[in-house]
């Protein structure tokens, strides 16, 4: 006897920033790798680098309390 599971997916579409495929036309071609800096003033808070493949990583900043004299 076989075991079956009834799974229902919603229809609604999701999106995730992190996941990206490529499709079409430009699949093919290779893409430069980038690195981009997201601040907050001049603040750094974040660094995002793609690679030519297309993943991202996100390299989210952490900077020690500093009080003010």
């Amino acid at each position: 006897m076989e075991n079956k599971i009834n799974v229902s997916v919603p229809a609604v579409p999701r999106v995730s920033s992190s996941n990206r495929v490529r499709i079409g036309p430009m699949a093919s071609k290779p893409k430069e790798p980038s690195v981009r800096l997201i601040r907050d003033g001049q603040r750094i808070e974040s660094i995002v680098v793609s690679c030519a493949c297309g993943q991202e990583i996100t390299l989210h900043c952490e900077y020690p309390n500093v009080e003010s004299s």
